[in-house]
């Protein structure tokens, strides 16, 4: 029989235990059994992932199945910069587009910084950065320029002789040379700044149908992006590969056939300013801890730990840097000049590089017009690429650059 001070001295004894226990577990990182010893892959990311992006959230933790069944909770850290993201969700909820979308990633890194999206009535998309419904329109000129120029067989200065108006494309315009007194001579660059379809079916028509497919397959159209992100794959196809119109439809983006993605427009700016190189675009840095360290497995293994790791080489480095060329112009004395006013003096400066291009059709999937602007920013300790997208169905609210220069300015505020 136990005396009082024997219970006491009992109980004490047990809760201490206890407390040493709890110490012992819980004031080093949180150990979890996830998929054995070894790190997640990131198609288990993308799956997690899948459902709360889809409603354009992202929360704290995400479930994760386990090894011998069930799931468990764990915690995230996102690559976002959250400031940008809450900015560029305000701006979009501010000016009431029909639909927006905005991506901005580090193009050194693939680190995903801003997924922005937006309705205004319509909810039922699902995250607009993320859909491939929207037609590529003259955002595709970009991978005509890089096909032309990486295959050697026109440069920025390459002049062009055409026939017709800067945003229409005829038949007649694209297949004929012959020269009369309305010929006009431009080069390449302008062509690209201004826009010009007829240019472009050309240039298209000249690199010939395999090789512009097999360019377009480069920057992952008809391919799923790598990386964590739940992303539908842009399309690329061809009416009749055998008729040169339909061609330099292809070539000129002036075309319903090809979509992409505002995340795929945003990659597609990246490896042009990265020198060419595609990086794998991801959101998710890593899992942590209840108290916000690295999770590890028993055996010391990271449970996720994100690491840049290039996609592809997609371009040669001087051919990255001549189409960098092309975008800057676009910038200077552009489509895109209008919306960087502000800013188009540091366009080319010692320290900021700024350049891009814009893109307008009307869309099927939501039914639109669609505007588009894919650039990027290039600084002394940062290369970030963006894409941005308007959808308007009657009136404009608010253009496609010019959510991209707000963009700029909140980046780079004392630039």
């Amino acid at each position: 029989m136990l005396t009082a001070k024997q219970i006491r001295i009992l109980v004490v004894s047990t809760l201490s235990l206890g407390l040493m226990v709890w110490l012992l577990n819980y004031s080093r990182p949180l150990v979890y059994a996830v998929s054995g010893s070894r790190q997640l892959k990131q198609s288990e990311i993308q799956t997690a992932l899948a459902s709360p992006l889809n409603e354009g959230k992202f929360p704290d933790s995400l479930w994760f199945e386990l090894p011998g069944g069930g799931f468990q909770k764990i915690s995230v850290e996102y690559t976002l910069d959250e400031r940008l993201q809450n900015k560029m969700d305000w701006l979009f909820r501010r000016w009431k587009p029909d639909y927006g979308a905005f991506a901005a990633v580090d193009a050194e890194t693939g680190e995903v910084l801003v997924l922005s999206s937006y309705a205004r009535e319509d909810h039922t998309l699902g995250n607009l950065a993320l859909r491939a419904s929207y037609p590529a329109a003259s955002i595709f000129k970009v991978v005509t320029a890089a096909a032309a120029i990486n295959e050697r067989v026109f440069t920025p200065d390459s002049e062009v002789e055409f026939n017709g108006g800067n945003h229409t494309l005829y038949r007649r315009n694209v297949t004929s040379n012959e020269r009369n007194r309305w010929t006009r001579s431009v080069s390449l660059r302008k062509a690209f700044a201004r826009s010009i379809n007829t240019i472009f079916g050309k240039v298209g028509i000249r690199v010939g149908s395999e090789v512009l497919e097999s360019y377009a397959e480069r920057f992952m159209f008809n391919r799923f992006l790598p990386g964590d992100l739940p992303v539908q794959p842009g399309t690329f196809q061809y009416k009749d590969e055998s008729d040169p119109f339909n061609v330099a439809e292809i070539a000129s983006g002036f075309n319903r056939t090809v979509l992409m993605s505002p995340l795929q427009g945003a990659m597609i700016a990246a490896t042009v300013a990265n020198d060419g190189v595609m990086m794998s675009p991801h959101l998710v840095r890593r899992l942590k801890d209840w108290d916000g360290h690295t999770a590890y497995h028993a055996d010391g293994t990271p449970l996720y730990q994100a690491t840049p790791e290039p996609a592809s080489r997609v371009l040669r480095p001087g051919t990255a840097a001549n189409l960098r060329v092309l975008m800057q112009e676009t910038l200077k004395g552009g489509t895109a000049s209008y919306a960087f006013v502000g800013v188009k003096n540091t366009v080319d400066s010692d320290v900021f590089h700024l350049g891009g291009k814009t893109g307008t059709l009307r869309g099927k999937n939501p039914v639109g017009s669609n505007d588009w602007f894919v650039g990027y920013v290039l600084s002394n300790d940062r290369r970030i690429a963006i894409a941005a997208l308007t959808v308007n169905v009657k009136l404009w609210r608010i253009k496609s650059a010019t959510v991209a220069r707000k963009f700029v300015e909140w980046a780079y505020p004392t630039r």
